[in-house]
């Protein structure tokens, strides 16, 4: 099964998101910033990042950024965030996300975006 990294410095959005996604059966890894983003992008080889963009230190830009120096090994992104404006979705994708999910979302818009982006990347 896809192994997937949540990255949410928000402990209780961390956790309903990796009991979903294990729920159905993916192998899920767990970060709350940005610098363990990476270090486990190196370590752990995810196939698909779930990632917030308003985190302590790295935020989710200079992550988006950061994996775009490396495309050989960058898994895609999806963008968790509750930050609405049209400019910020804009400027997600234009760094390199893959898709943009505004919090609050659904169970259903979780696992839609999740299997669309572990199929293209498979």
């Amino acid at each position: 099964m896809p192994k997937i990294l949540v990255c949410d410095d928000t402990p209780d959005i961390l956790e309903m998101v990796q009991l979903i996604l294990e729920g159905e059966g993916f192998e899920v890894t767990t970060a709350r910033a940005g610098r363990e983003v990476l270090t486990a992008v190196d370590r752990e080889t995810p196939d698909l990042i779930l990632l917030d963009l308003r985190m302590p230190g790295l935020d989710g830009f200079s992550v988006l950024r950061e994996l775009r120096l490396r495309p050989e090994t960058a898994p895609p992104v999806i963008v968790l965030s509750a930050k609405g404006m049209e400019e910020d979705r804009r400027a997600a994708l234009a760094a390199g996300a893959r898709e943009y999910l505004m919090k609050p979302f659904t169970v259903d818009q979780l696992l839609k975006a999740v299997r669309q982006q572990v199929a293209v990347s498979h």
